[in-house]
């Protein structure tokens, strides 16, 4: 099995992972792993990947992640929310 098709499945294994799971927190990995496989498609060394899937998931960590969290209500209502629930 070539290294695009290890890091192809292992993206597709952890979004696929995301559907079950309501963080929006694991699809960053699966992201950077399908970008990882492209670089090995394309040849690239390891480091190259290995460099290609934490640029690609700290990307989506900074931008993505403050994105979705305004989209759901922001940080503060969740605490609110978790805060309320624990009383």
């Amino acid at each position: 099995m070539g290294a695009w098709l290890t890091w192809a499945i292992l993206g597709l294994l952890l979004i696929a992972l995301e559907l079950v799971t309501p963080s929006f927190f694991i699809i960053f990995f699966g992201l950077g792993a399908l970008a990882a496989s492209a670089a090995a498609a394309l040849g690239y060394s390891i480091f190259v990947q290995l460099l290609v899937f934490l640029v690609i998931t700290l990307i989506g960590f900074v931008f993505l992640r403050k994105y979705s969290l305004k989209m759901q209500g922001g940080a503060a209502t969740q605490a609110k929310w978790v805060w309320s629930r624990k009383r």
